[in-house]
């Protein structure tokens, strides 16, 4: 690893090892002379606390980081954070649900003939009412023009 600016290098003793977490073998198959690695790798990806607790069995060295992940989840300023990332994470895919119903919208009168102007595109493109927007899908199924999908 090299400094940005300088190019100095930083160290001779660090080493930089990418994991695929999803190339991991699956639970039950025998494991390989990377055990340990394949313990952080099934901690990273745990589905729960039963998993969690048959890897802390295993091994010392995961069992000291279930200690450390439940001493970090009972704090309340942890639980606020996690509450705020999952409220951002729904927000996020609403939003990418909403843009996809508006491009699909769209594509659907493009292949129906129906011609779109450039201010009904754009009351499309900026409408963030979900329940709008599947109204207008729906009428872009039958609508003879543009009028009757936009009411």
């Amino acid at each position: 690893m090299l400094e940005v600016h300088s190019g100095e290098r930083l160290s001779e003793q660090l080493q930089v090892h990418f994991v695929e977490l999803p190339k991991l073998p699956p639970r039950g198959v025998p494991r390989s002379d990377e055990r340990l690695l394949e313990d952080w790798g099934r901690f990273l990806t745990a589905r729960g606390d039963q998993e969690l607790e048959e890897l802390a069995m295993s091994s010392p060295v995961i069992a000291r980081a279930k200690r450390a992940l439940d001493f970090l989840s009972a704090r309340p300023d942890a639980q606020e954070l996690a509450r705020i990332n999952y409220i951002s994470a729904m927000r996020e895919a609403e939003a990418r649900g909403e843009a996809r119903g508006r491009a699909e919208a769209l594509l659907l009168l493009d292949t129906r003939g129906l011609a779109v102007f450039e201010e009904q595109r754009e009351r499309i493109m900026s409408c963030r009412d979900a329940a709008q927007l599947e109204q207008w899908l729906r009428r872009a199924l039958s609508a003879r023009s543009i009028d009757e999908v936009l009411g």
